[in-house]
């Protein structure tokens, strides 16, 4: 029985980690191995390592995701991730560990953990700049689906061609 575990992320994809030794059997669908060409043989100490790298990789991503947050908390941290070490306290933000953000998740919810007034005013201006991105970014994909979703003009009336 396989098991497989499913991140769900804003990232643009999904990742799927099942356990090598719950692997019982395998097939190889002879079509598919063709097109792909040769597989070089891969040293054990090798695969070792990339496999250390990538359980070591999908645990800070683990981290890194809230499941009690919304998405625009999420997100907020995701883009605050990018450029500063962040951590969730509960539904938190902590920012270089100076600066609680709490939910909404805007500049007045930011609070200084150490007194440095400047850092945290250098964090809200960040986090000033991602909101108005992800605003603008959600903008875009509701214009496009607006679009996408319209009739074609001939339709609009009703009319029909034959």
């Amino acid at each position: 029985r396989p098991v497989s575990l499913q991140i769900h992320t804003t990232l643009a994809h999904e990742l799927r980690v099942i356990r090598a030794d719950y692997i019982q059997s395998f097939t190889v669908n002879e079509a598919e191995s063709e097109s792909a060409g040769l597989i070089k043989p891969v040293s054990v100490k090798v695969f070792n390592i990339k496999s250390r790298k990538a359980e070591e990789s999908i645990g800070k991503l683990m981290n890194e995701l809230n499941d009690n947050a919304s998405a625009h908390g999420q997100m907020i941290f995701d883009a605050l991730n990018k450029t500063m070490p962040c951590q969730w306290d509960v539904l938190d933000i902590i920012v270089l560990d100076q600066v609680r953000i709490k939910p909404e998740y805007t500049v007045n919810d930011c609070i200084s953990l150490d007194g440095d007034e400047d850092a945290c005013a250098r964090i809200q201006k960040v986090l000033e700049g991602e909101t108005k991105r992800i605003l603008k970014n959600k903008a875009k994909k509701a214009e496009g689906a607006a679009t996408d979703d319209a009739p074609a003009a001939s339709n609009r009336r009703g009319s029909t061609t034959m």
